[in-house]
């Protein structure tokens, strides 16, 4: 499904819709979805950092893995704004996060502290300073200002690669505990496939 909103293509695979429907059906205790959520408002806070900054944003795409948004090209940004759109998503992670321990503290609710833990993990695990996630990108910018495009590159990638190795360990031995738990793990080879790849995103 696709269709334009002043300029901004708004596509939805049915991918998406055939997970959300997987998800409604097997998570019984709604985590999936929970993380879903956090997903999309991530993403929210990414968007409403382009907006106002003025970045052109050219499409938004809903798929099986989340939610993309992807700028206009030519978009002229100085290197904190760069910054700042990549740590506005944490960010918004971390706002939802402290309003659903704020609720945990006067209404009690599982379901609220469960949302407060899906979105403290996902912004905890993206300011990771790896290439492909926002922790990565806002080094980039960061590192940008005092060294070329080249050596900037280089220093994340090799950041990354530090970085991943302790998340992985973790996640084998995650595996191992749980005998089925495998996500970390996946994420982290996934990752460093990327890497290897030279496939992750700098501005």
């Amino acid at each position: 499904m696709c269709f334009t909103i002043k300029r901004c293509q708004i596509k939805i695979e049915y991918m998406f819709f055939a997970v959300i429907t997987f998800l409604l059906f097997t998570d019984q205790k709604g985590v999936a979805l929970l993380g879903m959520t956090a997903t999309v408002l991530h993403e929210g806070g990414h968007l409403i950092m382009m907006l106002l900054l003025k970045t052109p944003v050219q499409a938004i795409r809903f798929h099986a893995f989340g939610v993309d948004i992807v700028e206009r090209n030519g978009a002229n940004r100085s290197y904190l704004e760069d910054m700042l759109i990549a740590l506005s998503g944490p960010f918004a992670n971390m706002i939802f996060c402290v309003a659903s321990a704020i609720l945990c503290i006067f209404w009690y609710h599982a379901l609220a502290w469960e949302f407060m833990l899906v979105n403290s993990t996902i912004a905890l695990f993206h300011m990771l300073p790896v290439e492909s996630l926002d922790g990565g990108q806002a080094l980039y910018a960061l590192l940008c200002h005092r060294f070329s495009h080249k050596a900037s590159e280089i220093i994340v990638v090799i950041v990354s690669f530090f970085s991943l190795m302790p998340v992985a360990i973790l996640g084998f031995f995650l595996l191992l505990q749980s005998k089925y738990n495998f996500t970390l793990l996946f994420l982290s080879i996934y990752l460093m496939c990327l890497l290897v790849l030279k496939r992750g995103r700098f501005f």
